[in-house]
């Protein structure tokens, strides 16, 4: 084999998780995005129940319920209500968010063991204590990925206080 091999495997594995995650983000978003116009159609223009109507809205991707159990025990009830406000910090709201968030650990805990199982794999020798690595690099990085979010809301927040503040004044 050539050595370029698995430079270039291991580049391609973490560009498709990279891809994958964002993917993952953006539909998350948009679903959330169609169920709050809908309420708000729903409420404003129609007069009827928001759930009513948002029931037949597409919710995002749809995972099974085995996975959805999996992902429900990856996290203690402390850790559940630190990602709960860090979910609110960043603006996310809806009741599903958690389980979201839940079941985006499952799938990056997956691909980091998938990528440190290949890298010590090929690698050989000191390369297996990558695998641990790898493994809590995904279990983590659901939670850098919100925490993140909750600052950046946070500071447009800071940096639009002051604007509020003005038309307030008139």
């Amino acid at each position: 084999m050539t050595p370029l091999l698995l430079p270039g495997l291991i580049a391609a594995l973490t560009g498709l998780a990279v891809v994958t995650a964002a993917l993952l983000v953006v539909a998350l978003r948009d679903a959330t995005a169609v169920r709050r116009s809908l309420a708000l159609v729903a409420t404003s223009y129609i007069g009827t129940d928001p759930d009513d109507v948002s029931a037949g809205a597409p919710h995002g991707i749809r995972v099974p319920s085995l996975v959805r159990a999996s992902a429900a025990h990856l996290i203690t009830a402390r850790h559940r209500a630190w990602l709960g406000r860090q979910l609110a910090r960043a603006g996310r709201l809806d009741a599903g968010a958690l389980d979201h968030a839940n079941e985006a650990r499952l799938a990056t805990l997956a691909v980091g063991l998938l990528i440190g199982l290949l890298m010590g794999a090929r690698m050989g020798g000191a390369a297996w204590l990558l695998l641990p690595v790898m493994v809590v690099a995904g279990y983590a990085a659901p939670d850098v990925v919100v925490h993140n979010a909750g600052l950046r809301r946070s500071e447009q927040i800071r940096l639009s206080l002051p604007d509020a503040i003005d038309l307030l004044d008139m």
